[in-house]
């Protein structure tokens, strides 16, 4: 069974975490706005309205941190239900084995799996989806500081935003081979350490229990070795994403309908600067 049945079978839950960060997104822009327009009533010297801003941008970055500490209880609570749910599943079809089916494996690899690859599984299954989740709600609500000045703000988000849904895809089948390679090497690992372990008798007896650190070592080289990989390839669907949730950001800043080209090219832009400085300040100071 795929991860997303998963998401479907605990769907609200999964809901609840990603309207929570879509909303914090939102406060999150609007934090960014407020700092932008604090700083310009300074530079106007209109001391109201630079109280006014700071307030709603306190008020905002609140409110950032309150929806932050929810997401982050909201994402656990998701997370350990989707592991139990897993090893329900694992537990459930090795209690409807036969006597055959069920000695394929040892019980070693069957610990494996319902520890080390439940782990895998929070790490770089839920976690990653939930980034990105994060960062199509940050484009999407960046966009809609800008959207108002013309359409094809919507349209150019709308574009950005499938990039950024498809390109982890790219990834897939490398991680999935990567993920698998680094899943046996773990149930090598806890073959190694059980068959030692049960083994300690025997090697004791036989003055030879510095068989067991080398063995264990051998192990965990392996585990590294798969591990690495593994991790550079998350790290470059991770990089990647990142890339282009950048690249993203910073394109509509510079979009072509940008008021001052869609109105008197000798306009002041000063409106449109503080747009722009508020999706840097949202995204550079957080």
């Amino acid at each position: 069974m795929s991860l997303f049945n998963y998401f479907k079978r605990t769907k609200f839950q999964f809901i609840l975490v990603i309207v929570l960060t879509v909303i914090n997104a939102g406060w999150q822009t609007l934090g960014g706005i407020s700092s932008a327009n604090a700083l310009s009533a300074v530079a106007q010297m209109n001391g109201k309205q630079f109280f006014i801003w700071v307030g709603i941008m306190t008020l905002a970055y609140t409110f950032y941190a309150v929806f932050g500490n929810w997401i982050t209880v909201s994402t656990a609570y998701l997370t350990q239900n989707i592991d139990t749910l897993i090893r329900t599943d694992v537990a459930k079809r090795l209690a409807a084995a036969d006597y055959h089916y069920f000695h394929e494996q040892t019980t070693a690899t069957y610990t494996s799996w319902l520890t080390n690859d439940i782990n895998t599984i929070n790490e770089f299954g839920i976690g990653d989806l939930m980034m990105i989740i994060q960062q199509i709600s940050e484009i999407s609500m960046s966009a809609v500081t800008l959207a108002y000045f013309h359409y094809s703000l919507l349209i150019t988000t709308a574009i950005l935003t499938i990039i950024m849904a498809i390109v982890p895809n790219l990834f897939t089948k490398l991680m999935a081979k990567r993920s698998l390679s680094f899943t046996h090497a773990n149930e090598r690992l806890v073959n190694t350490i059980n068959d030692l372990l049960d083994g300690f008798n025997t090697l004791f007896l036989a003055n030879a229990a510095q068989v067991i650190v080398n063995k264990i070592n051998d192990a965990c080289g392996d585990v590294k070795k798969h591990a690495v990989a593994y991790k550079k390839a998350a790290g470059a669907s991770a990089w990647t994403t990142n890339l282009i949730s950048f690249a993203c950001q910073s394109i509509l800043p510079e979009h072509p309908a940008r008021p001052s080209r869609l109105a008197d090219p000798a306009a002041s832009d000063t409106g449109w600067d503080n747009q722009r400085r508020a999706i840097f300040c949202r995204n550079n100071f957080r």
